[in-house]
């Protein structure tokens, strides 16, 4: 085995700790707990904003989702402290329930308006956060470049939405001569290549990532893993079309190559869904199977392979117990993995992590910048 090995799992805190760094008081990158209550509240906490944008669809959404798990469920997703108020959640069970008859209609309703909001909030939020050598997640991903003897022995496994991991290794790959031939875009994402078709905008003033020289993979490039989808891989989602006959059809995906995902993202003026996934058993019957089982299966050859986990931001929730049990199946019994280096501000992360991940030598970081 190759013990230079890595494999960086990102989650949410990773991209919420260069936004609060840089400053940015409104649209902060969605985290998965207090979501709902975060956003319920933000209109009535922000009175003095000349906007009325968050008043108006937050206040809805919020309303309407709570007054669907208070009917169906009989608790609050909107209250700080309840154990319900988890983005992941929430998500889960609204696929769920749209494959139950009597809640079909509605859990759909709610499910687009829902990932629609979703879309735009993390466009607003990460599209604000410029890439830099001072960025914490820039200075993580360098660290473990220079440890790295070649591409191939780092692997990102992003389970966030957002591009911050794509745009990290593109803006390294231009800045340092050396990481050049480090990221492949879209060959990053190890996806079936007769799975997807790229996509680019037509106006030239829109930045997108560069096209590899050659069009197949050749164990080349840095692999960036999404098991929950991304908001840059969509599928188109006809008006007449249903959503639960959609996702469980759709037999191809596309992919674009814009750096900054718009708010609403169409493909020769129709409507677009992106491939956004929560932890779900059953994912292969919302999109083509072969697109997210191979993204599952390279997940695990990469971890049972790598000798150091690095995990930044990313908090292991009870909602995403498959990732959990992933863990725990790839590491029972393996002695690959040596080394375990935790960056997060929550400490109790340290337990559950090592109860799956079972390292032998553990390292926890309260914050990026002591771990750089």
């Amino acid at each position: 085995m190759n013990n230079n090995k890595t494999c960086l799992i990102i989650g949410a805190g990773a991209t919420f700790a260069d936004a609060v760094k840089k400053g940015l008081r409104f649209d902060l990158p969605p985290l998965d707990k207090n979501f709902f209550w975060n956003h319920h509240i933000s209109y009535i906490e922000e009175k003095d904003r000349s906007s009325n944008r968050a008043r108006g669809l937050n206040y809805f959404i919020m309303n309407e989702l709570n007054s669907y798990f208070q009917e169906k469920y009989g608790y609050d997703i909107c209250t700080k402290e309840s154990p319900h108020d988890s983005l992941e959640k929430v998500l889960k069970t609204l696929y769920t329930d749209i494959f139950i008859s009597d809640s079909t209609k509605k859990a759909e309703d709610l499910l687009v308006k829902l990932i629609t909001f979703l879309n735009k909030l993390i466009s607003t939020s990460t599209g604000r956060i410029k890439i830099s050598g001072r960025n914490r997640l820039t200075k993580v991903i360098n660290k473990l470049l220079n440890d790295c003897q070649s591409p191939d022995d780092l692997t990102i496994i992003s389970y966030n939405y957002d591009l911050q991991a794509e745009k990290t290794v593109h803006f390294l790959s231009h800045k340092y001569t050396k990481f050049r031939s480090y990221f492949e875009f879209p060959n990053c994402y190890c996806l079936p290549p007769k799975s997807y078709k790229l996509t680019a905008p037509t106006e030239g003033s829109t930045d997108i990532f560069d096209l590899p020289k050659h069009k197949t993979r050749k164990s080349k490039g840095i692999k960036i893993l999404k098991p929950h989808g991304s908001l840059n891989w969509f599928s188109l989602y006809p008006s007449k079309s249903s959503l639960l006959s959609h996702i469980s059809k759709s037999k191809n995906i596309m992919i674009s190559r814009r750096l900054v995902i718009p708010k609403v993202l169409t493909f020769k003026g129709e409507r677009t869904f992106p491939v956004v996934i929560p932890p779900l058993v059953n994912k292969g019957t919302f999109i083509k199977k072969t697109v997210i089982d191979k993204v599952w299966d390279d997940l695990r050859s990469e971890l049972i392979t790598s000798s150091r986990i690095v995990v930044y931001g990313y908090s292991c929730p009870e909602a995403d117990a498959e990732s959990f049990n992933l863990f725990s199946q790839v590491f029972t019994g393996s002695r690959n993995v040596e080394k375990l280096d935790i960056i997060n501000p929550d400490s109790s992360i340290i337990e559950r992590l090592q109860s799956a991940i079972k390292a032998p030598v553990i390292h926890y970081y309260e914050d990026a910048d002591y771990y750089t």
